[in-house]
């Protein structure tokens, strides 16, 4: 196993800091991500006596910052990534076993990872292989409910696939099934979601379950609302095939280079403090369809968005997208800066998702924003 970044200098200042202390074990996502070969986006360390350890990342990096969780969070000037230190179980074993997923059920000694056996007692490493989120227990997400949104975002970020249990343990879940998940964290967790490529299978996760329905009442009516126009699917399985066509690499061929690199660096920008502009783009297309007129549908998002705390600039922006869909049919400004490249791109996927990225109507609209995207993609004085 190779976990790069503990060979980089500042993996190995981390190393030698706790190097008199042979049983700290790295836990938890990092391996994890190291069996799929991904870097981790933190590391998560447990010690027999948290305290003793933290004193000695003390000493190496100064003091930090800190969390009053279970999971002290650290950050330092010198760690590109945050540093979690359990400071709730003295034993290895059972803190493996309170966790969510069995991928995340892992650990291997901090100083010697690569050499190390892995501590894997519910076979985590076979389910990472096989990329399977399985739950620990039947009840793992029951006991705590944001554990559920975190199996769509691991289902979008690592591209794990729901095994059974986790199905079934849903299904006999008590509803609802996020009771007691603050506001804000669920919407950081589907903003992670939404801020990554494979967004569309963590969200079908989710409508499956019913937990979108949960976030977005609306939602609930769409899964069941047939449309013709829409090749019999639902309303809500065309948002989500929508939402799947969000890759900036389908338009390659249909848009000319200039318009494509410009609309890419307009769609990388942030938009808001956790949402980025293909995330944005990604949430109007969820939220396009709630109802068949496009002013309902406006105000059913604004009120889905506010529902779920977003800050007002995000909300205004969606609510624009959601009304304005078909720019490309009626290029103009939205009333909201720098929104006309999402508005374009919206266009592009509602068509791809109803007709098909080889048809006419695709190639139209790509046609169109070739024609109309160089007045709004130009600097602004």
């Amino acid at each position: 196993m190779r976990l790069r970044f503990l060979d980089s200098d500042v993996g190995r200042r981390l190393r030698r800091a706790l190097s008199d202390q042979p049983q700290v074990m790295l836990v938890g996502g990092a391996v994890r991500d190291a069996l799929l070969d991904v870097e981790p986006a933190n590391l998560d360390l447990w010690a027999p006596d948290p305290a003793v350890a933290r004193a000695a990342l003390g000493l190496e990096f100064g003091a930090p910052r800190t969390g009053l969780t279970r999971w002290d969070t650290f950050r330092w000037d010198h760690l590109p990534l945050p540093l979690r230190l359990d400071s709730g179980s003295r034993d290895l074993e059972a803190n493996l076993r309170s966790r969510d997923f069995t991928v995340n059920a892992l650990a291997v000694p901090l100083r010697a990872p690569a050499e190390s056996r892995l501590v894997d007692p519910l076979r985590g490493a076979d389910d990472a292989a096989e990329h399977r989120l399985r739950p620990v227990t039947s009840t793992s997400c029951a006991v705590e409910p944001a554990r559920w949104m975190r199996a769509g975002r691991l289902i979008a970020t690592r591209q794990l696939k729901p095994d059974i249990s986790l199905r079934s343990a849903a299904a006999r879940g008590h509803r609802p099934l996020l009771h007691g998940v603050p506001t804000e964290a669920r919407r950081l967790e589907l903003w992670a979601l939404f801020s990554c490529p494979h967004r569309a299978d963590g969200l079908r996760w989710l409508s499956e379950v019913g937990l979108l329905a949960e976030l977005v009442p609306a939602w609930g009516e769409l899964t069941a609302r047939l449309d013709p126009d829409l090749g019999g699917r639902s309303a809500a399985e065309f948002s989500i095939a929508a939402v799947d066509a969000l890759h900036r690499e389908r338009w390659a061929s249909l848009l000319e280079p200039p318009v494509l690199e410009a609309l890419g660096r307009r769609l990388d920008a942030p938009v808001g403090p956790a949402l980025g502009g293909w995330a944005l783009t990604a949430v109007a297309l969820w939220l396009h369809r709630l109802a068949p007129v496009r002013e309902v549908a406006a105000d059913l998002a604004t009120l889905a968005l506010h529902g779920l705390g977003a800050p007002p600039a995000e909300v205004r922006a969606v609510s624009r997208l959601v009304l304005h869909g078909g720019w490309l049919d009626h290029p103009g400004p939205l009333g909201v800066p720098e929104l006309e490249a999402h508005a374009a791109v919206l266009d592009l996927c509602v068509r791809e998702a109803q007709h098909g990225l080889e048809s006419e109507a695709v190639r139209a609209g790509a046609a169109a924003a070739n024609r109309a995207l160089p007045e709004y993609l130009s600097p602004r004085p």
